[in-house]
């Protein structure tokens, strides 16, 4: 998918390239080191919308009719691509790198030295430096535990579902083990679990070998009623307002046919009364 006219008009085709990461919207890939880092079709649409608008806030409405121009979504389904997105890059909500939450508007791409290169198809990995022994440590584990922990019991979605994208570097099962080993954990493991439905690398959340797996299991069920509602209750909308449309129009037709129907003694008020019928 090409976003801006002037990637229309390119003779030869760019690539981003950002800290270990490269986008390449002609192969439709996003590696890290040179590895591929699989992501859903729509969340590299969202990626690559901006990155190529990075120097603007691009608004919700403008993601939308760009990304799911083919299909009605709620907001929700655009902050769990963000979610998934910093996951994949290893962002962090509170702390940006890459993307930036505009408050009551949209997202932003942030990240510092974006470099724009052809695209001949290949990509040279790039060399980083391992990330610090301590950042894989049981303490940096239990922080992030304790935080998701705090925001599910606090009924914070936001923020629970933020600490439940972080993947710590150590791996996502001994951030589950961590997490299951705290009583009274059912609520923060469901955030969990939902916060993972769509990361292709996030690793497996188990529920039904979970201590608290009745609990858990409410918990996932609940959290996916409440993202699923906005939705249905707008198409239930659209759909009503539609029918009682088509009511209306039904209703002020028979009212006229019946107004003129020979030796009718209906007076010119029954289509506007069938009409209010209809509706």
């Amino acid at each position: 998918m090409e976003f801006g006219l002037s990637r229309r008009l390119a003779i030869v085709p760019v690539r981003y390239r950002f800290g270990a990461f490269v986008l390449s919207p002609r192969g439709r890939t996003l590696t890290r080191d040179g590895q591929p880092v699989p992501l859903i079709p729509k969340y590299f649409d969202v990626l690559h919308l901006l990155v190529e608008r990075r120097a603007d806030a691009v608004a919700k409405a403008e993601i939308f009719a760009v990304v799911w121009s083919d299909v009605i979504v709620t907001d929700g389904a655009l902050a769990q691509a963000v979610r998934t997105l910093r996951r994949a890059l290893d962002d962090d909500s509170r702390e940006p790198r890459y993307i930036r939450t505009v408050s009551r508007h949209g997202y932003q791409f942030v990240a510092a030295g974006v470099i724009e290169e052809p695209d001949a198809g290949s990509v040279a990995p790039v060399v980083t430096v391992a990330p610090a022994a301590d950042a894989t440590t049981a303490a940096a584990i239990a922080a992030e535990v304790d935080r998701l922990i705090a925001a599910a019991a606090a009924q914070a979605g936001t923020e629970a579902r933020d600490a439940a994208g972080r993947r710590p570097a150590i791996g996502p099962d001994a951030a589950v083990a961590a997490l299951r080993a705290r009583p009274g954990h059912a609520r923060a493991l469901a955030y969990l679990r939902d916060a993972r439905w769509d990361d292709p690398n996030a690793g497996g959340v188990p529920v039904a070998s979970d201590p608290e797996r009745t609990r858990t299991a409410f918990e996932v069920v609940r959290l996916r009623l409440t993202d699923g509602a906005p939705l249905v209750a707008s198409r239930s909308r659209a759909g009503a307002f539609a029918g009682a449309v088509v009511g209306a129009a039904a209703g002020c037709c028979g009212g006229v046919a019946l107004t003129l129907a020979p030796g009718s003694s209906a007076t010119a008020a029954a289509p506007l009364a069938l009409a209010l019928i209809g509706a």
